[in-house]
């Protein structure tokens, strides 16, 4: 039975402070699809000889805004131009506390680059901001309403409703990757949600709420969370996708016990994971940094791989050297 939409915005609101504060009411549709740019990966995806590719700033939805429709962009980056079948594929959420943010922004060149060594396609997508304005669609406006007439005074109003921005976009954009599969060589039955901070927040609740927010999105295979929190860890439930976090207990943005509330809710639902903590760590840690030896990016590939292609996944609970 679908919770009351006041009890999951009381949830959603209590992390989100958690997780937006560094960083700094009408209804109407979701937004437009647009159609998809000529070109791309190929109709039949998968490997080849030449080297990677880029296609940069596909246009994937119009965002409503007070100030009119704005584009949204993606980027894909591509194993290759040639394509045999269509391949496994991460989708990457950006952080910037709500506020800002770029889907080339920080990691992103690194991350992408090890996606693609993998013969993955990495996509990373940009999504309306609170400096956007932005205006809900009929799905998440009835809970902006309801955090109004509650509201919680530790809770920016518009970085509730940027959040929620986030998630709509979010959905559209995976909604679109998969109804343009075949254009951009997407294996969208083998997909990976990636995020970092604000990015990490969009993509466990993309992962994990869906259902109580009333969104259809293409199911993901693994979730890959970078100090971010999901509102609701009452929302992960026995069978949903795997997750890895990575976190530091000194994380003045996202308070660590967000990822300890997590992993608790995961082995109450044997939900399987790996989760990192940086002892003394803050908000962000970089990729180089390792565990036993490894670099949290290799782990982080391994674990992608491990379940959008096969082999056996490393769940552990351990510290950043």
């Amino acid at each position: 039975m679908p919770r009351p939409l006041k009890a999951i915005t009381i949830g959603f609101t209590t992390a989100l402070f958690l997780t937006a504060c560094g960083g700094s009411s009408s209804t109407t549709t979701p937004p437009v699809v647009t159609p998809p740019p000529t070109g791309g990966g190929g109709g039949t995806g998968g490997g080849g000889t030449d080297g990677p590719v880029t296609l940069s700033d596909l246009v994937y939805a119009q965002g409503a805004t007070e100030n009119g429709d704005i584009d949204l962009l993606l980027d894909i980056y591509h194993p290759s131009e040639s394509c045999d079948a269509n391949r496994p594929t991460i989708l990457y959420v950006h952080g910037g506390g709500f506020t800002g943010g770029s889907k080339t922004g920080n990691g992103v060149a690194e991350r992408s680059a090890a996606s693609t060594d993998r013969g993955f396609n990495y996509v990373s997508i940009n999504y309306r901001v609170a400096p956007d304005n932005p205006v809900l669609g009929s799905i998440m406006q009835p809970f902006y309403d309801g955090f109004l007439a509650n509201p919680d005074p530790n809770v920016d109003t518009e970085i509730f409703k940027a959040a929620l921005a986030a998630f709509e976009d979010t959905v559209v954009a995976l909604n679109w990757l998969e109804d343009n599969a075949n254009e951009y060589c997407l294996d969208m039955s083998r997909l990976a949600y990636w995020g970092a901070s604000a990015g990490a927040y969009t993509v466990l609740n993309v992962g994990y709420s869906s259902d109580d927010f009333g969104l259809t999105r293409p199911d993901p295979d693994v979730v890959i969370n970078y100090w971010g929190a999901l509102g609701r860890t009452e929302d992960m439930a026995f069978m949903d996708a795997p997750f890895m976090t990575i976190h530091g207990d000194q994380d003045p943005t996202v308070v660590y016990q967000n990822a300890l509330d997590l992993a608790v809710q995961a082995d109450a639902v044997d939900v399987p994971y790996s989760f990192y903590t940086d002892v003394g760590g803050g908000h962000g840690i970089s990729g180089s940094k390792t565990v036993n030896g490894v670099s949290l990016l290799d782990l982080t590939m391994d674990f992608i791989e491990a379940h959008i292609v096969g082999g056996t996944p490393l769940y552990e609970t351990a510290n950043v050297d």
